[in-house]
């Protein structure tokens, strides 16, 4: 009798500890507005050893701008035990509205007995395109009474596409007398295009801070499989340069939710929050030439092999208003 007992009493307890616990799941929509800064940048280098002791080394670096205003709709579920969300999954979708704010660069440089000159500068106006489709989804881990811990795993997709414009800057060369001159040029057409796609999976953890109708959330990730792919086409110079690699990413959230509390079944809440992500990738692939270039000395449909760095920095600003229901 007594080891029926001591059965039967932790079963007991457990029923007892989940008498009055309401589980119910929620949906939610909500319209995003926002801002996001930053760039994406494509930087490659080389080196070549002359006379066996004269090292001649240079490199180029692009800089695309990603200062654009974003607007977007995000949907949600989240399955609640009393006051705690057990299980979350959101999909957000964000699109670009107007072009980036600021130009394009374009940086060449040669290095010479550890001397560095840079040979050329350029910027262009740019129409650009941002595009991203993020997908997250929490598992509480611990809960207490103003302080959650969940799991997080996510997938994030971002394209971004920028037409450069026009072309200004200034240039070294050599004149028919074999001098070094600085030309100053414009170009006012198409002159290159530049495609970049980021699959970013996500791992992290994130903490919740509940204080009476606020929610501060945050939300930290590493992408240890970043997956990217960029195509260049200098369209002056009639190549197109396609590559892809693998790399490490990492990012942040934090944002500050208002629930408006009451006891429909419909309830309005609002969100502010800020974001970080870097990436940076080496990638490798080839350069494809469309069109004859005589100045460079290639045919139409001469390949060469491309390694280069693409790497970003990016952070922005969100607000949202919608309804759980």
């Amino acid at each position: 009798m007594k080891q029926t007992l001591l059965a039967v009493i932790p079963v007991l307890l457990l029923i007892s500890g989940n008498i009055g616990a309401q589980t119910r799941y929620e949906f939610s929509v909500s319209p995003v507005a926002g801002m996001n800064f930053g760039d994406t940048r494509f930087e490659l280098g080389f080196s070549q050893v002359l006379d066996d002791t004269l090292v001649v080394g240079g490199g180029s670096k692009l800089v695309f701008p990603l200062d654009v205003k974003q607007a977007g709709l995000e949907v949600g579920f989240r399955y609640l035990k009393d006051t705690h969300a057990l299980w979350t999954v959101n999909l957000r979708l964000m699109l670009h509205v107007g072009d980036p704010g600021s130009k394009m660069t374009d940086r060449d440089w040669i290095t010479l007995h550890n001397y560095t000159m840079d040979f050329s500068s350029t910027e262009s106006t740019v129409d650009g395109s941002l595009t991203e489709l993020e997908f997250e989804a929490t598992r509480l881990l611990v809960g207490g009474r103003t302080v959650e811990l969940a799991a997080l795993v996510g997938l994030g997709y971002q394209k971004v596409k920028h037409r450069m414009v026009d072309l200004s800057g200034w240039q070294y060369g050599v004149d028919a007398d074999s001098n070094l001159v600085r030309y100053i040029f414009y170009v006012d057409d198409l002159v290159g295009t530049y495609e970049v796609r980021y699959l970013r999976p996500q791992l992290g953890v994130a903490p919740r801070f509940l204080i009476g109708s606020f929610t501060a959330e945050l939300k930290m990730v590493v992408s240890p499989l970043l997956y990217v792919k960029d195509i260049d086409d200098h369209v002056l110079r009639f190549f197109q340069i396609r590559t892809d690699g693998k790399g490490f990413g990492y990012g942040g959230r934090l944002a500050l939710v208002y629930n408006v509390r009451g006891q429909g079944r419909t309830r309005p809440f609002a969100s502010l929050s800020g974001e970080l992500s870097r990436a940076r990738v080496d990638v490798s692939g080839y350069r494809e030439y469309y069109a004859d270039n005589p100045d460079e000395g290639a045919s139409r449909g001469d390949l060469f092999a491309e390694e280069h760095e693409v790497s970003s920095t990016q952070y922005g600003v969100r607000f949202q208003f919608g309804l759980r229901f």
